[in-house]
């Protein structure tokens, strides 16, 4: 499985770093505005256009054009959209695994549109999310690292970036959450009466896009945090407050934008963009997460 790198020398110039393309096998999920893997034929994301409810697959480029057909071809985007809001339906998986993310509830899809030539997705704090239809184990992973491009737009209390979690019988999963004091922090389930809370120390002030990056190893009980701001870079490691990570078990499904998975009725929305969220069901090595922020950092830059 191999990453697009489309501006490789842009890359050297600004940070000194070369990132060849690299091969993740542990990728499960690859969300994404942009094509992020070379062999991933499918389509990016499926739209729906306000002013007649019409649905379309748009299939991306790797600068994050879109348009109808493979390669960001036939018909193009803006000329889809015209002067409707459009709205995400279905935001594709690009790993293999079909972990799609769907929303069929139109009152509470996010919006999708190009903020300073740059795709994204927007949560709005109070309704929008998205969900996989049904349990998914490749998204509950003993060990696992999620990396994700967001921005957050709000100083209110919690917002969710991802969660998979249960509370019936015992505390299971995870959930990415901005705090109370726009701190990121990971809560995960030790299948015990007892969340694990893993702080970074680093603030989620509004309107800065940030790459956010936590890396969760079964074997060795260490949890760290990769995460760029800017033009700072912030690592974090700690341990899991004792032995174990217990994943979700079935029924469970993920969310996107909205927290507690495991009740019926989301809460605890997220409000800001999401352009990207990687899962790997693995704990990957330092240089490899650090390859996959950097791609996301050296993107072209939003507010």
């Amino acid at each position: 499985m191999e990453f697009l790198f489309s501006n490789s020398i842009s890359l050297v110039n600004k940070g000194g770093i070369k990132l060849p393309p690299g091969n993740f096998d542990g990728a499960n999920a690859i969300w994404s505005t942009r094509l992020r893997i070379s062999t991933y034929t499918g389509a990016c994301l499926q739209l729906r256009r306000s002013t007649d409810s019409v649905i379309a697959d748009f299939y991306a480029d790797a600068s994050g054009n879109l348009g109808t057909a493979l390669g960001a071809t036939g018909t193009s985007y803006s000329s889809w959209k015209g002067g409707a809001t459009t709205y995400v339906v279905t935001w594709y998986d690009q790993s293999g695994t079909n972990n799609n993310m769907i929303q069929s509830t139109t009152a509470d899809q996010p919006i999708y549109s190009i903020i300073n030539g740059f795709g994204t997705l927007t949560f709005n704090g109070t309704s929008t999310f998205l969900t996989t239809s049904t349990y998914s184990a490749t998204l509950n992973t003993q060990s696992f690292t999620i990396i994700s491009s967001t921005t957050n737009l709000s100083n209110s209390a919690f917002g969710t970036l991802i969660s998979s979690r249960q509370t019936i019988s015992s505390l299971r999963g995870y959930t990415i959450y901005k705090l109370d004091t726009n701190t990121w922090y990971l809560q995960f389930g030790k299948s015990t009466s007892q969340w694990g809370n893993f702080l970074t120390g680093v603030t989620a002030p509004a309107g800065n896009r940030m790459i956010l990056g936590f890396n969760q190893s079964q074997s060795t009980n260490i949890i760290s945090s990769n995460i760029q701001n800017v033009s700072t870079q912030i690592v974090t490691t700690g341990s899991v407050n004792g032995a174990g990570y217990t994943p979700s078990a079935d029924t469970i499904p993920t969310r996107i934008g909205a927290g507690q998975t495991e009740l019926t009725t989301p809460n605890f929305f997220y409000t800001g963009y999401i352009n990207d969220i990687f899962y790997f069901g693995a704990s990957l090595s330092g240089t490899q997460q650090t390859n996959v922020s950097n791609l996301l950092y050296n993107d072209t830059v939003m507010p």
